[in-house]
């Protein structure tokens, strides 16, 4: 979730708690505070949304990654070396049994190995009579299968949790929206309350992260003033 939203669920979920502490017989209070209510359920599924998406992709990639490193380092290279035995007898096969370069693609290598996988079964005779292991074949295929699982399983995580991080940038900015209005209607409420406007300008204010003022040019003296940090408010 991006900062700036967060800090906007975070001000009307303040909004809401002062507004439950200090409520109002007017019915257009009410009806904005239950769109409020309304549009903060929402914000908090589409969290949840957001982050089982980005754990989903995190741990598809990581997997995907050790099956990739697997079938390289192991699975493929015994079929290319036994292809390779295997191509001195049957020409037809020179050249069907090539690694990947490291730097391809997802995508290049999955069509790489499921091509040698296939080439791999069609010739298995062969190829295990130049010392395949019929094991590691399927194994192979096993991998290859999960792979192209696993590929598919980080895509969905990933499609989810933009979706999501969207619907709540647009959530977000309905809840600034709904403040908007709940703020002409409490500055009017507290025109005469001092201490209940303040209140109520801290929980609607939208606070930004902490920053550092740039440092202050040296006095005439040659002293620099100390440096200091303030959070501002949106």
């Amino acid at each position: 979730m991006r900062g700036e939203v967060r800090r906007r669920i975070e001000m009307g979920s303040r909004v809401r708690e002062f507004s439950r502490s200090h409520p109002s017989d007017d019915p257009s209070h009410t009806t904005l505070l239950v769109r409020l209510e309304d549009r903060l359920n929402r914000a908090e599924v589409l969290a949840v949304q957001e982050r089982a998406g980005r754990i989903a992709e995190s741990a598809a990639a990581g997997r995907r990654d050790e099956l990739r490193r697997s079938m390289q380092k192991r699975l493929l290279r015994h079929l290319v070396r036994a292809g390779e035995l295997a191509a001195r007898e049957n020409p037809e096969l020179a050249g069907k049994f090539r690694l990947r370069l490291p730097n391809a693609t997802h995508k290049a290598f999955l069509i790489s190995a499921r091509a040698m996988l296939a080439d791999g079964v069609a010739n298995k005779d062969l190829l295990v009579s130049q010392g395949l292991s019929e094991k590691m074949l399927g194994e192979l295929g096993q991998a290859v299968g999960e792979f192209e699982t696993t590929t598919d399983a980080g895509g969905i995580g990933r499609r989810n949790h933009i979706g999501a991080r969207l619907d709540l940038e647009a959530v977000s900015n309905e809840l600034v929206a709904l403040v908007e209005l709940l703020n002409t209607f409490n500055s009017h409420r507290f025109r005469s309350d001092p201490e209940l406007a303040g209140m109520w300008e801290s929980a609607r204010t939208v606070f930004g992260p902490s920053r550092s003022k740039p440092a202050a040019p040296p006095t005439e003296g040659g002293v620099t003033p100390p440096a200091g940090g303030i959070a501002s408010a949106a």
